[in-house]
């Protein structure tokens, strides 16, 4: 079962997830996963740009079964992860093959800190590496799944910028460049990666 719950009294907008699964497989590890993932932002929006801060908690407890487990049958881990998102849209008119168009250029940054939590006895029930794409370089943590959370100290800058045609609104052409700053190894891995 999962549960998810919003609220924002003032401006702080408070998020929990709560997830319990039970893991069965002719031959890994089985067992149950209960995941509590609060977060509390306070997201700062405007026409022009929008700063946003975000505080997370990723919780999870695992009860293995005896028959298929060959380590500890009660395991928990819980990483705290801290996220500042910011960005600027600035819009100016253009030509575009003879008709009137908008062209945005939007600079964008955002810095990620999740320490390091040893979880290589957690088994991997449903966590994969996320494919690589430009949204991606803004992700709180580069796993999907509850059980691999990526250990951060990094620094994202990137820069869209968009042409819009006046009259229906449509984006007629986006590009975007990204580079993630690394100041540390990341050290939390998948088995084989």
């Amino acid at each position: 079962w999962g549960y998810g719950a919003q609220f924002g009294p003032g401006g702080f907008v408070l998020e929990l997830e709560a997830e319990d699964v039970y893991f069965r497989h002719d031959s890994k590890v089985e067992g149950n996963r209960l995941s509590l993932h609060p977060t509390a932002s306070l997201p700062l929006k405007t026409s022009y740009g929008h700063l946003t801060p975000l505080a997370t908690l990723y919780s999870s407890s695992y009860w293995l079964d005896h028959q298929t487990a060959d380590q500890d049958t009660h395991l928990s881990s819980t990483i705290p992860s801290l996220s500042l998102d910011g960005g600027l849209v600035f819009e100016r008119n253009l030509a575009w093959f003879g008709d009137q168009a908008g062209q945005t250029l939007e600079p964008r940054i955002f810095y990620l800190y999740t320490p390091y939590n040893d979880q290589s006895e957690i088994p991997v029930f449903d966590s994969a590496e996320l494919d690589f794409n430009f949204d991606s370089l803004f992700r709180n943590n580069r796993f999907s799944g509850r059980d691999r959370i990526g250990d951060a100290n990094q620094l994202t800058l990137g820069l869209t910028s968009r042409i819009f045609a006046d009259r229906s609104g449509h984006e007629l052409l986006r590009t975007s460049l990204g580079q993630v700053l690394y100041f540390e190894d990341r050290k939390v891995q998948l088995v084989g990666s």
